[in-house]
């Protein structure tokens, strides 16, 4: 990890990534689809929890240590990410 401030930017640019992906699909449907609302809605409030998470990582960080537990943020932000991603490709090939 090489840093904090890295962390937020890369929790911006990877939620930011999701939403924009799900607004280009609701723009070329008629109607907007429900479930695609509901990952935008997901993401933001995973966007604040995962920034509030990561400004806590000092007083949070337990027995491994705050790099232990910045790791552990990185990788809940990648699974997060990629389960909305994978959700997102499933809505599409129904579409």
């Amino acid at each position: 990890m090489a840093s904090v401030k890295r962390l937020k930017k890369d929790v911006d640019f990877l939620t930011a990534a999701v939403i924009s992906d799900c607004l280009n699909f609701n723009s070329i449907q008629d109607e907007v689809n429900p479930e695609v609302a509901t990952i935008v809605q997901d993401m933001l409030v995973f966007r604040a929890q995962m920034r509030t998470k990561i400004a806590a990582g000092k007083k949070q960080a337990g027995e491994g240590g705050v790099k232990a537990y910045y790791r552990s943020l990185a990788n809940e932000i990648m699974q997060t990410v990629d389960a909305k991603f994978s959700r997102l490709s499933e809505i599409i090939k129904n579409a």
